[in-house]
C-alpha cells in the first residue's frame, strides 16, 4: 500500500512541476533600447506571485496551470504599465517589452519662487501619514543584499530575506520589528582595521528605518521639524512632466547653503540631492541624495499599492580611503520589497525576530541550500558577475555560505 501512494504522490509531483509554465522575459527602455533595472513583473490578482528585472533587464517567471487565466502587469514609476493576459504569452521563449515613458515634459517649466518650493515641500511632509503605510500596523517581506570591495576586489556578501512589521507612519517614532526567514553569508575578506569593520546597528534595521526617509523623515533633516531643514537647505526646479495618469510630477533639488568642501562653492554632495513630488496628493516618489563621485549615494523609491504608498526599493553606497589614502573600501546595500499585508495579522512563517544591535556577521543560521538555488528574486536581481569570482578565489562560495552557517565567531 505505501508503494503505491509513493507512486501516486510521485505521479502528482510531476504532473505538479509539469504545469509550471517558464517564461523568460526581457524589458527595454522605447527611447533608446537600454536595459531597464528593477522593473516589477506581478500577476494582476496576486501582487506578492512576481519579480524584478535584472541588471540587464531580464526576468524569470514560472506559472501554474490555474493561473493561465490571469494577467501578467509589468510596471514602473514613469513609464506605462504594460498588461499581457498570459494565455497569450509564448513561454519559453524570451519575450521581448519595450516600455514607453508616460511622462509628458512640459515644454516651459513653471516659474515656482524658493519659497513656493518650500511649500510644496512643507505639504509633503505634512501628507506623509495620510500617503504612507496604514493607520494601523503592516507587514513586508523583502530581499536584502549587502557587498564590500577592498581596493579592486569583491570582499563580502551578505544575503537575506527579512519580514518587515512597522506601525502607522503617523508614529515614526516607534520602531518597527525585523524577522529572519532566510539568510547567507560569504567569509568576511574585507581586511579593515578593528575600528572601521566593527558593525555597530544591524543593517537590516539601518537601512529600513535610516534609508527610508519618509518613514525616518531623514532626508530633510528634521530634529523632528521641517523647519531645520527648510532653513538650512536651498532649493530649485529640476523640472515637471505629467504621466499617464495626468498627475503633475515636479523634481526639487536641494542643497545645504554655505557648505563647501575646498573648492570654492563646492557643494559636499552628502548635502545634496533631490525629490520627485506628485503635486496632486503631495505624495514624495523618489528621493536620492548624494552626488557622481559615489561617496555617498542613496535612493529610495515609493509606489502606490491601492490608496497608500509603500517603499519598493532602497539602494546605498558609501565609500572611503584610509592608511594615508593607499586603501579604498566600497560598501553598497539593496533592499528590494516583494510582498505586503496591510491586516492587522500575518499569515505565514515571520521567522527569528532579530535585535537591533545584532551583528550579523557573527550570528549563527540555518543555510537552506535549495531556498536560494531555486530562488527568483536571486535570478533575476544577480550580484555583479565578478563577485562570485572573487569571493571563490580560495574556497567555494557554496562551501563558505554552509560553513558560516555552522559556526557562531
Amino acid at each position: 500500500m505505501k508503494t503505491i501512494f509513493s507512486i501516486l504522490f510521485f505521479f502528482f509531483f510531476l504532473l505538479s512541476v509539469n504545469a509550471q509554465r517558464t517564461l523568460p522575459g526581457k524589458i527595454l527602455d522605447s527611447a533608446d533600447d537600454s536595459p531597464m533595472i528593477y522593473v516589477n513583473v506581478f500577476l494582476n490578482s496576486n501582487p506578492s506571485r512576481g519579480t524584478f528585472s535584472n541588471a540587464d533587464g531580464y526576468f524569470f517567471m514560472q506559472f501554474l496551470e490555474e493561473e493561465l487565466t490571469d494577467t501578467l502587469v509589468i510596471s514602473q514609476i514613469g513609464y506605462k504599465t504594460v498588461r499581457v493576459p498570459v494565455k497569450e504569452l509564448n513561454f519559453g521563449d524570451t519575450m521581448v517589452w519595450n516600455m514607453e515613458s508616460s511622462l509628458t515634459e512640459l515644454a516651459t517649466i513653471t516659474v515656482v519662487s524658493d519659497e513656493g518650493l518650500r511649500g510644496i515641500i512643507r505639504e509633503a511632509i505634512k501628507r506623509i501619514p495620510q500617503n504612507y503605510g496604514t493607520k494601523k500596523k503592516f507587514y513586508s517581506r523583502a530581499y536584502f543584499r549587502e557587498y564590500s570591495i577592498s581596493d579592486d576586489a569583491y570582499a563580502e556578501q551578505i544575503e537575506a530575506i527579512i519580514t518587515i512589521k512597522d506601525n502607522a507612519y503617523s508614529n515614526p517614532s516607534r520602531f518597527s520589528k525585523i524577522y529572519l526567514n532566510e539568510f547567507r553569508r560569504s567569509d568576511d575578506k574585507r581586511n579593515l582595521p578593528p575600528h572601521l569593520a566593527k558593525s555597530y546597528t544591524n543593517p537590516f534595521y539601518n537601512t529600513y528605518e535610516r534609508m527610508n526617509p519618509v518613514r525616518k523623515r531623514q532626508f530633510h533633516l528634521f530634529a523632528p521639524q521641517a523647519d531645520s531643514f527648510l532653513k538650512r537647505f536651498r532649493f530649485f526646479n529640476l523640472g515637471e512632466s505629467i504621466d499617464n495618469n495626468q498627475d503633475t510630477l515636479i523634481r526639487i533639488g536641494y542643497e545645504m547653503k554655505n557648505n563647501y568642501s575646498g573648492d570654492e562653492k563646492k557643494v559636499i554632495n552628502f548635502f545634496r540631492g533631490e525629490m520627485t513630488i506628485n503635486k496632486s496628493d503631495f505624495a514624495i516618489i523618489n528621493v536620492r541624495q548624494g552626488g557622481d563621485d559615489k561617496n555617498v549615494f542613496k535612493e529610495t523609491i515609493y509606489q502606490k499599492k491601492g490608496n497608500k504608498y509603500f517603499p519598493i526599493s532602497i539602494f546605498t553606497s558609501y565609500s572611503f580611503k584610509y592608511q594615508k589614502r593607499t586603501r579604498s573600501y566600497y560598501n553598497a546595500k539593496l533592499l528590494l520589497f516583494f510582498d505586503w499585508k496591510t491586516k492587522s495579522r500575518f499569515k505565514g512563517k515571520k521567522g527569528k525576530r532579530l535585535d537591533r544591535d545584532e551583528n550579523v556577521r557573527t550570528m549563527k543560521y540555518k543555510y537552506n541550500e535549495s531556498f536560494w538555488s531555486d530562488n527568483p528574486i536571486i535570478k533575476e536581481v544577480p550580484a555583479p558577475r565578478a563577485l562570485e569570482a572573487d569571493l571563490s578565489k580560495q574556497k567555494a562560495l557554496k562551501d563558505q555560505f554552509i560553513d558560516n552557517a555552522k559556526r557562531k565567531h
